[in-house]
């Protein structure tokens, strides 16, 4: 099970729109703090640091095109949940969702990424994957 999964939003959506959609999504504010490497959005939920940025810098790699993506959203386990396998489970399956619901509100291709290295799923409305 992956250990550290990644969603990508396809550029063209402003960042601003998904941190309002995930607020909406999980019923937290995300907070924005500021730093020398960019500006993050995260909330705290479900045992569960979310964390929205659009400056990831990343090269493509691994057959997955990064520059093709504006905003991530990476997820973060609190150091309290210590059932690994069953949040293992729930992050996949929480990450699939997220990605799915952002993909067909805004009508952009979103993908899912595990460890930065696979391709878990690609969520597209304008090619119904």
């Amino acid at each position: 099970m992956a250990k550290n999964l990644s969603i990508f939003v396809e550029s063209g959506v402003r960042i601003q729109q998904v941190v309002s959609f995930m607020s909406s999504l999980v019923g937290h504010e995300f907070n924005d703090t500021s730093d020398d490497t960019g500006t993050r959005y995260q909330a705290e939920t479900f045992t569960t640091l979310f964390v929205l940025y659009d400056d990831h810098g990343f090269e493509n790699d691994q057959g997955i095109t990064f520059s093709k993506y504006d905003t991530v959203i990476g997820f973060q386990r609190a150091a309290f949940c210590s059932e690994e396998d069953t949040y293992s489970q729930w992050l996949l399956t929480t990450a699939l969702f997220i990605a799915n619901k952002i993909s067909n509100a805004f009508h952009c291709e979103v993908i899912v990424v595990s460890n930065l290295q696979i391709l878990v799923k690609t969520f597209n409305p304008k090619t119904n994957s």
